[in-house]
């Protein structure tokens, strides 16, 4: 958990200071993170450059004034605080401006995956929420393709 904490306060610290990348120590639940960020568009990508130290290279997205798509990345769930969220109420989360990713039985995913595994199951499952992005708020059309994108 605290790897994931440094993770999200290094690409903070590097989006305030208008860095390209931002070196860190992986881990494959950090990999797990990056890739789900990487498909939303809210990073350009990353990399593995010493597979020895497990250091990977993050490289950070801007608009083209400049801002990021990242407004916040909030670690909800902790040690001994945890958010659990029932599978009939994640119909009721709007996923416009957040991203949620929901630790289930399935793993960690994000909200519009679980929306769509749901539908197929009897009773929706629910679980942990553990991280929420919060996207800035960015122009109709790029919103109406970020929505788009999790309806495919």
């Amino acid at each position: 958990m605290k790897k994931l904490q440094n993770v999200f306060a290094a690409i903070k610290t590097g989006l305030l200071a208008k860095a390209t990348s931002v070196t860190v120590i992986g881990s494959k639940r950090v990999f797990e993170i990056l890739s789900r960020f990487e498909n939303e568009g809210l990073i350009r990508g990353f990399q593995i450059i010493d597979i020895s130290k497990n250091k990977v290279s993050i490289y950070l997205k801007y608009k083209q004034d400049m801002t990021s798509l990242l407004s916040k990345i909030k670690v909800v769930s902790v040690n001994k605080e945890k958010l659990y969220i029932k599978g009939k109420l994640l119909k009721k989360l709007n996923t416009g401006v957040n991203m949620y990713f929901v630790e289930s039985k399935f793993g960690l995913q994000t909200l519009p995956q679980l929306k769509i595994r749901n539908k197929r199951l009897y009773a929706p499952l629910g679980g942990e929420i553990k991280y929420i992005v919060e996207i800035n708020k960015v122009n109709p059309k790029i919103q109406e393709l970020i929505k788009k994108k999790h309806e495919i």
